[in-house]
């Protein structure tokens, strides 16, 4: 089954997270699980980059206690990657700058000087003789 990818961007090394290894695991299953397009899960509109879980729910996920998601998810607030809003049934999360880090267009930083691949030769493909 294709479930497409995440990007992660070489930035997130400065942040400090990858030193919190809880943290970053918890931060790398959000944004496995977020909306990558608005979508109707239950009775919740989410937005591209949010998700609705619980703590337990996201213990259970990355393998630690209900305490460390909650440490983790205080380091993710404090560092301003990660926004919550509790009601009394679920959390919403909203990953901040998801759009600026998933960004769904294929430009990149590297230059591009292939050729299309319509226009290369094949490895099969005979010697054009004259």
């Amino acid at each position: 089954m294709q479930r497409g990818y995440i990007k992660i961007w070489r930035k997130l090394e400065d942040s400090g997270l990858l030193q919190m290894h809880s943290t970053f695991a918890l931060f790398m299953h959000m944004l496995m699980k977020a909306a990558y397009k608005p979508v109707r899960i239950g009775m919740v509109d989410l937005k591209r980059g949010q998700l609705v879980s619980g703590r337990f729910k996201l213990a259970e996920a990355i393998g630690v206690s209900d305490r460390q998601v909650r440490t983790c998810i205080d380091k993710l607030h404090k560092l301003q990657i990660v926004t919550s809003k509790s009601t009394s049934r679920y959390t919403l999360y909203t990953i901040v700058n998801y759009d600026e880090y998933q960004d769904s267009d294929t430009s990149s930083d590297q230059p591009s000087d292939q050729q299309p691949t319509n226009n290369r030769p094949t490895t099969d493909q005979q010697p054009t003789t004259i």
